[in-house]
């Protein structure tokens, strides 16, 4: 599947493309974007495990693929426009991550307004919706991402690029790219974006890189105390599945959480995602592991979810 892209102020690699993802690659996206990598927390687990699966129903009630393109399901068509609204911004965040992960060398995202304590704003200060980090922790990014339910809105566009500018320095360094993007239908899926320059009114961040980084891997002790063991390319990782959305996540057995001293051991598999055998299974560069049931195979993510087996 290919997801159109055109994007502005990124340097002459960067400018217009298609991104060529699988179904495996969009969860991938849709559960690590965000509060403590989105899937489980320590803290309130039940409840991190259920936005898990919402996320996870949203990508796969609401697209529906044709030819090589996604395209919005009957039932996202005919969703009230306050659920059309938040589907919208879920996969505004979701392609946003994929962008970010495969363009900016940028695997590791957090949502600025619900990434506890790690994240240090001056109270009454805008802010945009994600900052991320690239394998070594040391190069940021900052983006606002809006989602449209219908066509490309420039001034959805404009104002996403407005507050992007906000941050001027994340501990002290100045991010290499602040960008809004949008997600729209035109009518096949696709996003835009653009990485307009810094404006003197945005405030310095603080980020406690220890602490975001546990919070993006707090699933790791839960896969430790209950995954199970499975060789994956070479590899042995922990991993979980979830039988009521047919998805896997797991972590390298011998994954220890990345410092700036250490980085982000790079994934040799990650680096060749389009070339393996099944487009049920994505290793990040993150190095988070996912694999999808029979449910989301490309027969069954061809016909409208009402229709398909599972």
């Amino acid at each position: 599947m290919i997801i159109p892209y055109k994007a502005v102020g990124f340097g002459p690699s960067i400018r217009a493309g298609n991104l060529s993802v699988t179904w495996a690659e969009l969860v991938w996206g849709a559960v690590t974007y965000g509060k403590s990598s989105s899937c489980y927390h320590l803290k309130h687990p039940g409840h991190s495990r259920a936005e898990k699966k919402y996320r996870t129903y949203l990508l796969y009630t609401c697209l529906t693929q044709k030819d090589s393109n996604l395209f919005k399901s009957g039932l996202y068509a005919e969703m009230d426009q306050t659920e059309k609204g938040a589907a919208s911004y879920f996969l505004g965040m979701t392609l946003t991550k994929l962008f970010a992960g495969r363009l900016l060398g940028t695997p590791l995202l957090w949502h600025v307004s619900t990434s506890s304590q790690a994240i240090s704003f001056i109270p009454g200060k805008s802010r945009p919706d994600l900052i991320g980090c690239s394998s070594r922790l040391n190069e940021w990014i900052v983006a606002e991402a809006k989602g449209r339910s219908d066509g490309f809105d420039s001034s959805a566009l404009s104002k996403a690029k407005a507050q992007s500018q906000m941050i001027t320095t994340i501990n002290g360094k100045a991010p290499k790219f602040r960008f809004g993007s949008e997600s729209y239908f035109s009518p096949h899926l696709c996003i835009e974006l653009e990485d307009p320059p810094a404006i003197k009114k945005a405030a310095p961040v603080e980020f406690k890189i220890a602490e975001a980084v546990g919070e993006y891997y707090s699933i790791l002790p839960i896969l430790k105390e209950r995954g199970s063991k499975e060789l994956i390319d070479g590899i042995t990782y922990l991993t979980m599945h979830d039988e009521d959305v047919g998805v896997t996540i797991g972590l390298p057995a011998d994954f220890v959480l990345p410092t700036p001293e250490s980085e982000l051991p790079a994934s040799q598999s990650a680096q060749q995602h389009d070339s393996r055998s099944t487009q049920l299974e994505y290793l990040g560069r993150d190095r988070y592991f996912i694999r999808l049931d029979s449910r989301w195979s490309e027969l069954q993510m061809k016909k409208e979810p009402q229709t398909r087996d599972g």
